[in-house]
């Protein structure tokens, strides 16, 4: 089953911005890279659908976008970042087939400025997030941590009508 490209960047987009660079998700097979509209030179933005494949996907589409940027510098700590905040929304955001979402219940949107990139993911809870003290033999729980020990900053704003978007800064290297 083949996903549509996304119309435009979504109700809960951070800064209320309408246009972006667009992906839609792969097949559910996971074969083949997110489709794209490449627009503004320094924003990309990408929707997805709230499957747990999605931080793969959403990994995937920020090497196709910092390869387009030349930050090969920073993608591998951004691919992080933006797998954990991925994987947060759609363990603890996405309520399954809630149809007053949309089609994309989770938008990924990446933000260059000359000296540093925002990596934002925008879900339809209102939660805060919130850092849990993982103990050593636990498997999870640890996101917002490493979120915080690989980023300059991090935080959460409520967003309208509903939802929250979640970001995390990096700093760019001068070039």
């Amino acid at each position: 089953m083949a996903h549509s490209v996304s119309p435009h960047f979504g109700p809960a987009s951070p800064g209320g911005l309408t246009s972006a660079r667009h992906c839609a998700p792969p097949p559910p097979s996971g074969e083949g890279e997110p489709n794209s509209l490449v627009l503004p030179d320094d924003f990309a933005a990408c929707g997805l659908d709230g499957r747990p494949g999605n931080a793969g996907q959403a990994r995937r589409f920020v090497g196709l976008t910092f390869d387009q940027w030349a930050l090969s510098a920073v993608a591998a700590d951004a691919k992080l970042i933006v797998s954990e905040l991925v994987t947060n929304a759609v363990r603890h955001a996405v309520e399954p087939m809630r149809p007053d979402v949309g089609e994309y219940p989770l938008w990924l949107g990446l933000f260059r400025y000359p000296s540093h990139l925002m990596c934002a993911v925008s879900d339809p809870s209102p939660h805060a997030p919130h850092e849990r003290l993982a103990d050593a033999s636990a498997v999870s729980g640890r996101g917002l941590q490493l979120i915080s020990a690989l980023s300059d900053s991090w935080s959460w704003e409520p967003t309208a009508p509903q939802g929250k978007t979640v970001w995390a800064a990096l700093h760019l290297p001068a070039s």
